[in-house]
């Protein structure tokens, strides 16, 4: 059992101190070994839709960007454009 707090700062521990946060892989996002070695999992890779399964959870794993936003998940894309779409017609209208 993987002992960590749900929506709190859990820092890194001794064991991945020997794993880098960039990945080794190019199918491995940055941060999925290193995750992946806390939770004693392996990062799954690109076939998919989430990085890593602890406990059964589906995680996925997010680095941001250099506008300190992320790129959203397979599952959360669609969705996403949905809603987007939505508020930029409501914004056309609006004009």
């Amino acid at each position: 059992m993987c002992d960590f707090r749900y929506d709190e700062w859990n820092p890194w521990t001794n064991k991945s101190r020997d794993i880098r946060f960039n990945s080794s892989q190019n199918s491995v996002g940055n941060g999925e070994e290193k995750l992946g070695k806390e939770f004693d999992v392996a990062p799954l890779g690109q076939n998919f839709s989430y990085d890593l399964d602890v406990n059964g959870e589906k995680w996925e794993v997010k680095e941001l960007d250099s506008d300190k936003s992320f790129r959203l998940g397979v599952e959360v894309s669609s969705d996403y454009t949905h809603i987007i779409s939505a508020v930029i017609r409501i914004f056309e209208k609006i004009d």
